[in-house]
């Protein structure tokens, strides 16, 4: 996840329009589970900025409305190359309580799953999906609070700064979901 800025969208017809940087700031790591937190998302425009809730958007605009799955997966431990304790090993992301707006009216809303969460071993965790008729038009996930749960095992040391990158990987398919 890079504080510098959200990823770029993908383009074409059903895309990833744009998903949140997700900064977690610099913390004091220890050798206890520690919860850490995500800042909410600047959004600049000249020299101007507001802070929202972090969040991704999608466009569906293939004009067939056969559904769609967006998923996410974390690619491996948050790592600093240059710092004395390379990973950030047993840490997790979680997404809590994701909810589903819209600016498409007259179109059934795809579903969010109720909470994500993404480890290290790079399996993809289901974000929202749509079934065969739902979810054509503009539609996002909003997060209410993105947080990084984990652990960092240390010989005799108590806390030090830390400062990691985790990279975040979005996937957005034709895919209809199958939630009976």
């Amino acid at each position: 996840m890079d504080p510098e800025g959200p990823a770029q969208g993908t383009g074409g017809p059903l895309s990833i329009d744009f998903a949140s940087s997700h900064d977690f700031g610099i913390n004091q790591i220890s050798n206890k589970e520690k919860t850490y937190y995500a800042n909410a998302q600047e959004l600049r425009s000249g020299e101007n900025s507001k802070y929202v809730l972090n969040y991704v958007q999608i466009s569906n605009n293939l004009g067939l409305n056969g559904g769609w799955t967006l998923t996410v997966k974390l690619e491996g431990q948050f790592a600093n190359a240059t710092a004395q304790h390379k990973e950030l090993t047993g840490s997790q992301i979680k997404f809590v309580n994701p909810t589903v707006t819209g600016k498409t009216e007259g179109v059934p809303p795809p579903s969010a799953a109720k909470e994500i969460t993404l480890d290290p071993k790079g399996a993809e965790s289901l974000v929202m999906s749509a079934k065969s008729a739902e979810g054509a038009g503009l539609w996002g996930t909003v997060d209410e609070m993105t947080k990084v749960e984990g652990k960092k095992v240390q010989k005799k040391q108590s806390y030090f700064p830390y400062y990691s990158r985790g990279n975040v990987k979005w996937n957005i398919s034709d895919v209809p979901a199958n939630n009976n």
